[in-house]
């Protein structure tokens, strides 16, 4: 990482006169984890009560009261892993919906993270600054609260990637680092905000300005050239990844932005935003998207970059390894996956619109969704719509126009795998 790069400019010149090829590969290998949609929201903002249960109920299957554990894990899992990222990338709404408290509380989990020797790189998502729903909530009511400003943000986030940038966008939260001497960090604000001290809620749908998208291009065509590699990361989708649904999941002008990435021979972007796993190409550029931290099953991206290839796997929290170090007796911990599951299902019940689906049609309904979720509806397909042939036909044909787009969607993922890319 550029910290430790230059840290170790002395030894790798001394290292590389003994061992020049293999000074080589070392200076080209790296492990990025990513995640994304974090939506945190501070403990201290809210009293456990039917108000903020409400929430959870209805909040499309995120979850909130174990925030801190999940980010507590997330800590240990690098600490212990066999090979520890050198970065840790989060890709946008790193709050629930822009609590300038949640913020502070991010900004000490990530100096603990940068702490044990991996560094992080943040940037906003839509949910992050200039939030009208920004709220701390009493047992019974929602009170609006401190909302993040564009400037707040920036500091509060400063040692997670501004204060190291390289070049900074004039216009946005956008800017470029260099992680180490033939690799840099693109970092995209693609959000559309309100003013500030607004009551509005989040704008859904991204856009590059124009004044980004030049500054973009004139970076990239200082910074690439023969041997350099390049990763490029924003909140939302790079790409459109559905043709039936999801035109707030991409940035609007996406057509210029992947007019400049094939230019400069980029072929892959990070994001988030949609909250599931998923994987789409378009012409020469692929976006992987990463599920959301907050949904189950709580996943992280892992990008290894060296001179033999480039490749990304999702790896899942694991909730399960922290839990026995710290000896909690939480059952909920205790059953993470069985307990977020719950969570997802109990908040997608809310939002069915289809109550007379019946209960083997409504089981069928649930598994796909979460399978689409955790990107792995390639995995259970085939058994899925074995145990359901007689239902099937009925799911793909329902009475809402919305759910019948999304079904289609998932009908179409049958035969892709969403957790892993090789490039």
């Amino acid at each position: 990482m550029r910290k430790v790069w230059k840290c170790l400019v002395f030894f790798l010149c001394i290292f590389f006169a003994m061992t020049g090829a293999q000074a080589s590969k070392a200076e080209s290998d790296l492990r990025l984890w990513v995640v994304t949609d974090i939506h945190h929201l501070s403990p201290s903002l809210y009293v456990e009560g039917p108000r903020i249960q409400k929430l959870q109920d209805t909040g499309a299957g995120l979850e909130f009261f174990y925030s801190n554990e999940r980010l507590e894990a997330l800590a240990y899992q690098i600490e212990q892993a066999e090979q520890q990222p050198d970065a840790l990338i989060v890709a946008g709404d790193l709050t629930l919906n822009g609590e300038y408290q949640s913020l502070v509380d991010l900004q000490k989990v990530f100096a603990k993270i940068e702490a044990l020797g991996t560094e992080v790189f943040v940037i906003p998502g839509n949910h992050d600054i200039n939030n009208g729903w920004a709220s701390s909530f009493t047992d019974s009511r929602a009170v609006r609260d401190k909302q993040i400003t564009p400037v707040e943000f920036q500091k509060l986030m400063n040692s997670f990637g501004y204060e190291e940038a390289t070049y900074q966008d004039d216009v946005s939260l956008s800017y470029i680092t260099q992680l180490m001497s033939d690799h840099w960090l693109v970092m995209l604000d693609s959000n559309i905000y309100h003013g500030e001290g607004n009551d509005q809620p989040p704008v859904s749908k991204g856009e590059l300005r124009d004044e980004t998208l030049i500054w973009l291009e004139d970076k990239l065509g200082t910074i690439t050239g023969a041997d350099v590699e390049v990763t490029v990361v924003l909140h939302h989708s790079s790409i459109p990844h559905f043709e039936l649904m999801g035109q707030n999941f991409v940035v609007g002008n996406h057509d210029r932005l992947k007019n400049i990435l094939e230019k400069y021979q980029i072929p892959v972007t990070l994001s988030g935003h949609m909250h599931a796993q998923h994987i789409a190409q378009e012409g020469q550029v692929t976006d992987i998207a990463t599920g959301a931290f907050a949904v189950q099953p709580s996943v992280i991206g892992e990008v290894v970059i060296d001179n033999n290839q480039k490749s990304y796997q999702q790896i899942k929290l694991d909730m399960d390894a922290w839990a026995k170090e710290t000896k909690t007796e939480d059952p909920n911990l205790l059953d993470y996956d069985t307990y977020l599951k719950q969570v997802f299902t109990k908040a997608n019940e809310k939002l069915d619109s289809n109550k007379d689906q019946n209960d083997e049609l409504r089981q069928l309904t649930q598994e796909l969704n979460l399978a689409f979720f955790a990107g792995n509806i390639s995995n259970i397909w085939e058994a899925t719509v074995s145990a359901y042939e007689d239902t099937f036909e009925k799911l793909i044909s329902p009475d809402t126009e919305s759910m019948n787009r999304y079904l289609q969607v998932l009908i179409d993922q049958a035969n892709y795998n969403h957790q892993e890319f090789t490039w």
